[in-house]
């Protein structure tokens, strides 16, 4: 491609939708093929903006459309039971990181950012404070099953291991 002042040339609106289709015939998520047309795009709209060209040739064109439901299949009751009940014949590390991601719907990098010295007593019932996404600090109540002392490490090491 000729290049003026740093931004590409004589490209057009089909040759972008050509690549687009070019990467969905090699078998391209639609996610990767939509992500790769924003970047052009962006690129394109900022070079007009700059001037560097009289408008931008990714200004119209067609990206797929997405599906933003997930598929993934959760577990269901009876798969979930069996998967805290294993974790409760394992290590007490193995235990408490199952029920903080199974029981509290806790995301990972929750659980995994849980420290035993965040075990507190409110109400006569057992709870953890934990750091949420974006900081946010919250005290959730443990359910007997968790809260036992034997689900839990010794006090000095934190609640679950850090890899």
């Amino acid at each position: 491609m000729p290049e003026s002042a740093g931004a590409p040339v004589g490209v057009r609106r089909v040759d972008i939708e050509n690549f687009a289709r070019d990467l969905e015939a090699k078998g391209r998520a639609r996610a990767t093929v939509t992500r790769r047309l924003c970047t052009i795009a962006g690129f394109y709209r900022y070079s007009a903006e700059e001037e560097l060209l009289e408008h931008s040739p990714a200004a119209h064109v067609r990206r797929p459309r997405l599906d933003y439901e997930s598929h993934a299949t959760p577990l269901d009751r009876n798969e979930l039971g069996a998967l805290v009940v294993a974790a409760g014949l394992g290590p007490p590390l193995e235990h408490a990181l199952i029920s903080l991601l199974a029981l509290y719907g806790l995301r990972v990098s929750e659980a995994t950012g849980a420290d035993i010295e965040q075990l507190g007593l409110e109400r006569g019932h057992r709870t953890l404070t934990i750091t949420r996404k974006g900081g946010k600090v919250v005290t959730i109540p443990l359910a007997p099953r968790t809260a036992r002392p034997s689900t839990w490490p010794p006090a000095s090491a934190p609640a679950v291991a850090s890899s």
